[in-house]
């Protein structure tokens, strides 16, 4: 579907190879890279439904390919400027289901695809972490040099990722990992199991909001588009920062 990046004139810089581009955020990510013009190649195994790219599915920018990232062919990096990485296992319960299939798509392609983009001359990487590899900070607030504490496997493997994508740093190559917090927010992919949208539903179907545990637990919230704009200004920084 769409035009593919190679039939077009735009230079390397402004191509984006987006695996995970049918998911929650990626979703939402996909639509805001093509109204930024950017060339998008929308990389996803699309598990749940394809339709969700259906509002820029003709796009002339956009090219829509659905495969496992871990069978990424590395050809698709070729001319590439750019991988924003949000494929994976995206939650603590669908991760410990399988704990080898979540090692090979959180960990293993992550970092696979991350030195395959290396190969291929790709300048920049932008890999979707999470704040759970902090794991409980207590009172304190956390930073990017806090002491990482993972708990769950999905956030071991997380961590593990992190490691092996940021020691292919280079002068050429320069992956940036993006911790984020727990989203919310609506999305063409919507997700109701997700505490903010979880409750926003019962609110609105029931008219109660049910809290879980004592009252006394807390997280930090991420708007699923500000997470979004958060990948598009680290595109448009300058590599040295």
């Amino acid at each position: 579907m769409g035009k593919s990046p190679k039939e077009t004139s735009m230079d390397r810089s402004s191509r984006i190879l987006l695996a995970g581009a049918g998911g929650y955020l990626g979703s939402v990510m996909t639509p805001l890279l093509l109204e930024q013009g950017y060339e998008v190649i929308a990389f996803d195994k699309f598990y749940f439904r394809g339709q969700v790219l259906a509002s820029v599915a003709n796009h002339p920018r956009l090219q829509i390919i659905r495969g496992d990232v871990r069978e990424l062919d590395p050809g698709l990096l070729d001319e590439v400027g750019t991988v924003l990485d949000l494929a994976a296992l995206s939650d603590d319960p669908s991760s410990e289901l399988d704990a080898t299939w979540t090692q090979e798509v959180n960990r293993d392609a992550a970092i696979r695809l991350a030195r395959e983009s290396q190969e291929r001359g790709v300048e920049r990487f932008l890999f979707a972490s999470s704040s759970s590899v902090y794991g409980t900070g207590g009172d304190n607030l956390l930073a990017e040099d806090s002491p990482l504490c993972p708990v769950s496997l999905y956030a071991k493997a997380k961590v593990e990722a992190e490691v092996g994508i940021l020691r292919l740093s280079s002068d050429s190559f320069h992956p940036v990992v993006l911790r984020q917090a727990n989203l919310f927010g609506v999305s063409p992919r919507m997700r109701f199991d997700l505490a903010i949208n979880s409750m926003t539903l019962e609110a609105a179907t029931r008219g109660q909001v049910t809290i879980k545990g004592d009252g006394q637990e807390w997280q930090p919230f991420l708007h699923v588009r500000d997470a979004a704009n958060a990948f598009l200004a680290c595109l448009t920084a300058p590599v040295e920062l």
